[in-house]
């Protein structure tokens, strides 16, 4: 059994990412990890490449699981992409840099990944006047062929994916835990007409850590940003700073006294514009979907917002 075979530094503890990548890329792949004495030969090559510190500890998963695992996600269709893949997604290492997740695991049509793509995010309590307009609003992007990216959560997450699965370019989804933790599978997100983009290991339960990068990739996907709706503190939150920090388009739904904490600061501030409730789908479409295209690199923002940074 190779390296590359049994995923082991994928799912081992204590190495770090950049090493997973080398033994996947064939630079180190001549060690087998079957015994003791070329599990220390791996880790010698490491440390002679600065990837790894002299006693750091290593614990290595159990082969017969690590098998299992490597059957099952050849068996779903998932593929996994590297950082310097041409599967990976060129916005995340264009716009999260060396903060760009090493790898992602993928079910699902991939040229989505590269297709126009607005994100949506917004609170698990988000109301239904404001689920009902994002799901309208999602199923009219993907229409206009601009995919939607979100992430899994209740709320306005799933009323995005629910409007977009129904449009033409359909959706991308995020989770906060491993793909294989949620039973999808290439077969299920195609008929869902949705592309899954997951970090960390395929069986990582849901963790905050984890979900506040997925919150980064989210906001990185797409050319624009819609908040759904979102209170002054959330997951939400953090894909909004991102997006500001980029000068990215951002649009915030406005229901006069109705609307939610942090949609009204961001228009109030100028930092969003508004989509009214009074205005029809059709002006929506007018403010965004020009925006999207004409979306690119802009350069970096030193905005700071005190919503998305309480004391």
């Amino acid at each position: 059994m190779t390296f590359i075979e049994d995923l082991t530094l994928i799912l081992a503890r204590g190495l770090p990412a950049e090493a997973a990548h080398l033994a996947a890329s064939g630079q180190i792949a001549e060690f087998g990890l079957e015994d003791n004495r070329r599990r220390q030969a791996f880790l010698n090559a490491l440390e002679a490449r600065g990837l790894l510190r002299r006693g750091a500890a290593v614990m290595w998963p159990d082969e017969r699981r690590v098998c299992s695992l490597a059957d099952r996600i050849q068996r779903e269709g998932i593929r996994l992409a590297w950082r310097r893949a041409e599967s990976y997604p060129k916005q995340l290492a264009e716009w999260l840099g060396a903060e760009a997740p090493a790898w992602a695991w993928i079910a699902g049509d991939e040229e989505r990944l590269g297709a126009p793509v607005c994100s949506f995010v917004g609170s698990r309590q988000t109301t239904p006047p404001f689920l009902a307009a994002a799901r309208k609003l999602a199923r009219a992007l993907a229409d206009h062929r601009v995919a939607i990216a979100s992430g899994m959560a209740a709320g306005a997450d799933e009323a995005a994916h629910d409007g977009a699965q129904g449009g033409r370019a359909g959706t991308i989804a995020i989770p906060a835990r491993g793909i294989l933790s949620l039973g999808l599978s290439d077969a299920i997100c195609r008929k869902l007409n949705m592309t899954a983009l997951a970090l960390g290991r395929p069986e990582e339960p849901f963790s905050a850590g984890l979900a506040i990068r997925r919150n980064a990739v989210i906001a990185a996907m797409g050319r624009g940003l819609v908040l759904v709706a979102g209170g002054l503190r959330g997951g939400s939150s953090h894909a909004v700073r991102w997006a500001v920090s980029w000068r990215r388009p951002l649009w915030c739904f406005e229901a006069g006294r109705d609307t939610p904490p942090a949609n009204q600061s961001l228009i109030r501030d100028g930092l969003a514009e508004p989509l009214p409730f009074d205005e029809n789908l059709e002006q929506w479409l007018g403010r965004i979907v020009p925006a999207l295209s004409k979306a690119d690199r802009t350069g970096k923002s030193d905005v700071q917002l005190d919503l998305l940074n309480p004391s």
